[in-house]
């Protein structure tokens, strides 16, 4: 298979919102769907690697927006891997309509993890090295680090469950989106829409964890949103981490 990977689908129903907009977390959704098909396409997804004792952890995304698909609207998505990146393989990912014109871009990290350890090991341990397009990007850049809060307000509260979880037993990442946007209410989301995402995950959470989600807003950029969620307990370890801005925009 090819190292740039081209598919296409049309928006269903349930992954619509009250705006009919499409959902984040169906983003989401479709940039792990994405990656997961093509990855096996080169040998390198689920079907290669669990004999050998590796998966893939998605480390970070940033997603820019242009505009958001409606209900039936058709969606190419095309993704590549772009290059390595210290430990880090990078895959882009652009969403177009059918003319061709961008919906949204993305870059992703991903980590290449040990299943006896729950560790990171080298992108070497491949069954086979990654072909990176590295003459083609999505983004002109890397996403800022995202410095943890030292204050904000709690948002939300939620306990894992029989169904945020995924093949490895621990929170699809998707679901996450959902938990952070849930943190806000109808109303906002009548008044505003997302321009950017960057979120980072920080440690898995399992069936029983219970998340804590706060959210800081920058005084002199109201715009920006900061949210951190952490797992209840004496330590309160960072799951993730995320900045969003917003645009008004009144349905």
């Amino acid at each position: 298979m090819d190292s740039l990977y081209r598919t296409t689908f049309t928006v269903p129903p349930h992954e619509i919102d009250f705006s009919n907009r499409l959902k984040i977390s169906a983003l989401f959704n479709a940039i792990q769907t994405t990656a997961a098909d093509h990855a096996e396409g080169l040998d390198l997804g689920y079907k290669a690697l669990h004999p050998a004792g590796l998966f893939w952890v998605l480390s970070w995304v940033r997603l820019e927006i242009e505009r958001l698909p409606r209900y039936q609207d058709t969606i190419t998505a095309e993704t590549w891997p772009h290059r390595r990146y210290r430990i880090f393989s990078l895959r882009d990912f652009l969403f177009l309509d059918e003319q061709e014109q961008v919906y949204a871009r993305a870059r992703s990290a991903w980590l290449l993890i040990n299943a006896n350890s729950r560790r990171v090991t080298s992108l070497d341990n491949l069954p086979h090295p990654v072909h990176y397009l590295e003459e083609r990007s999505a983004l002109e850049s890397m996403p800022d680090k995202i410095h943890t809060m030292s204050d904000g307000e709690l948002l939300l509260e939620k306990e894992i469950r029989y169904s945020d979880l995924d093949l490895n037993q621990h929170t699809n990442n998707a679901r996450y989106v959902e938990f952070m946007l849930d943190g806000y209410s109808e109303e906002f989301h009548r008044r505003h829409r997302m321009q950017s995402l960057t979120f980072f995950f920080r440690s898995e959470s399992r069936c029983g964890d219970r998340l804590l989600l706060h959210r800081y807003i920058e005084p002199e950029r109201p715009s920006r949103h900061h949210l951190r969620a952490v797992k209840a307990g004496e330590d309160e370890k960072t799951v993730f981490q995320a900045v969003i801005d917003w645009l008004d925009d009144i349905i």
